[in-house]
């Protein structure tokens, strides 16, 4: 039985996590709700407990919390309830 409030969208999108006090580190999009993301990083190191996370392909920024940590990636929730300039509804999704 499922338990989220959202349904997940399958993506597959390239990212960056983008470190408090400067840095990126590269990562997928691998699903995205309205509230939350799964993430695989492309590294085997420490991921931050919270971070802006952009979408390589529309340079949308959320400002995200990591959630959980597990073998098949990492999940966060957004934190920026409210989109602004930078962000929409359009993370983790194609633009047509």
């Amino acid at each position: 039985m499922e338990r989220r409030r959202f349904t997940r969208q399958p993506v597959e999108r390239p990212a960056q996590i983008l470190v408090p006090g400067g840095g990126a580190l590269p990562c997928r999009i691998l699903n995205v709700s309205e509230d939350g993301a799964k993430l695989r990083p492309g590294w085997t190191g420490s991921v931050p407990n919270a971070f802006e996370l952009q979408d390589a392909f529309t340079g949308i920024q959320r400002v995200v919390l990591t959630v959980w940590r597990g073998l098949s990636g990492i999940g966060v929730c957004f934190r920026d309830r409210q989109p602004g300039p930078t962000r929409g509804s359009g993370f983790g999704r194609r633009q047509r």
